[in-house]
């Protein structure tokens, strides 16, 4: 009689939990896929799950267990759409989910990477705008007052610098 003699080695994980199979994965394979996980950072998406031509956002759907409806029309209204959870499946929130992928109360959207662009373009003018018109008023001096550049002490101090600042995206 043949008795079957179990593996001595126990499978790492269930064949029905998500997650990544690292019993059939290479060293290489397993190294990339830790590289890619983000210690401390679970808001992070890397770039190769986003698609092409697209930016994504976390955006609030709730604030201590509230939905925040007024916000999510906001965004809708400023063209952000929530991203399907079966487009990640798996990844943010359990395999099958359906609907939007939401995250501690933080519910994940797109817009296309052109729009993103000019947006953030108008936003940098407008702030650029107001530094300037706030320099001009400090250097402004009512009539009837002395000049300010009459004396360097009390002259205000004012930098304009102009150029690009850099947004990493992830």
């Amino acid at each position: 009689m043949m008795i079957k003699q179990e593996s001595l080695r126990e499978p790492l994980r269930d064949p029905l939990r998500a997650g990544p199979d690292f019993d059939n994965m290479t060293d290489e394979e397993i190294l990339s896929f830790l590289s890619e996980q983000k210690e401390g950072d679970k808001w992070a998406v890397p770039r190769h799950l986003i698609p092409d031509g697209m930016a994504y956002q976390w955006i609030r759907c709730d604030v201590y267990g509230k939905p925040d409806n007024a916000r999510l029309a906001e965004a809708e209204m400023q063209g952000w759409r929530s991203v399907p959870a079966r487009r990640h499946d798996g990844r943010f929130m359990p395999p099958g989910t359906d609907g939007p992928i939401i995250v501690d109360g933080m519910m994940l959207h797109e817009i296309p990477e052109r729009v993103n662009r000019l947006k953030r373009h108008m936003a940098a003018q407008a702030a650029s705008a107001r530094v300037r018109d706030m320099n001009d008023q400090l250097i402004y001096a009512p009539p009837g007052t002395a000049p300010r550049d009459a004396n360097p002490k009390t002259m205000p101090v004012t930098r304009r610098e102009s150029g690009t600042m850099e947004i990493q995206v992830e």
